[in-house]
């Protein structure tokens, strides 16, 4: 039998982007700004952290409180114990949420302070999806009917709605939250539970793992005089509605 692709159902999880700037055009003048050395530290950094243990164990809790001080949304990060520091607890409980990335480079026009920055920036792609096999492990489903593309479906719901619901009356008490379909069905109750400590477990990947690194590597780099100019801003995105559709050879 010949080789053929399959498509495969769409898989829904998240998108984070990180901008660093890596040469600026600011009138006559033309910054440029250590790419080489950015993309190898970006690269390191996440390619270690395809390691959950290498991940845990490098998140610092002492290192990190300043770098977190400005930070409101504790309780996004934390939300057992809304604590402004890190709970070890809560980071040896850590998942694997960290699925892969890309970098790339692009031109972009910006308003700043000064007027208008034109620049070119490394962007950092990185893609974060929960993992079917895991919460199958996690959750002993009442309903045994309930496949993967359900399993989607109830993900995508949570991670599209779930963070909006919050301000709605009601939120969080299924006896009175008419809106909130958990009310009805014990397992939707037992996937948000874990859908809620995945999104924290992306959040601490992302500022207590990936993020403080980075800055930390970039500010390394102006003290070791390997560069001489850094960026005064990194800006992280994130995108809450991807779907990921596959094809897949078979024979």
């Amino acid at each position: 039998m010949s080789e053929q692709y399959h498509l495969q159902n769409a898989r829904t999880g998240l998108y984070v982007e990180v901008y660093l700037p890596t040469e600026r055009k600011d009138g006559n003048s033309n910054e440029n700004i250590c790419k080489s050395l950015y993309t190898f530290h970006l690269k390191d950094i996440l390619n270690k952290g395809l390691n959950i243990s290498y991940v845990k164990e490098n998140i610092l809790k002492e290192e990190f409180k300043n770098f977190l001080k400005d930070y409101s949304i504790y309780n996004k990060i934390y939300p057992e114990t809304g604590d402004a520091n890190p709970d070890m607890q809560l980071i040896d409980k850590m998942s694997e949420t960290f699925h892969g990335y890309s970098i790339y480079g692009v031109d972009g026009t910006f308003k700043s302070s000064n007027g208008i920055d034109r620049d070119h920036s490394l962007v950092t792609r990185i893609m974060f999806l929960p993992d079917f096999e895991n919460i199958r492990k996690c959750i002993n489903f009442n309903d045994k009917s309930i496949n993967d593309k359900k399993i989607n479906q109830m993900i995508e719901f949570y991670l599209k709605f779930d963070r909006l619901m919050k301000y709605w009356k009601g939120y969080g008490n299924e006896k009175n939250d008419d809106n909130n379909p958990a009310k009805y069905e014990p397992d939707y109750v037992e996937l948000r539970k874990y859908i809620r400590r995945w999104s924290s477990d992306v959040t601490i990947f992302v500022f207590c793992y990936f993020m403080f690194n980075i800055c930390s590597r970039i500010i390394n780099l102006k003290k070791e005089c390997l560069c001489k100019e850094i960026e005064r801003e990194i800006w992280v995105t994130s995108f809450w509605d991807i779907a990921v559709n596959s094809a897949i050879l078979t024979k």
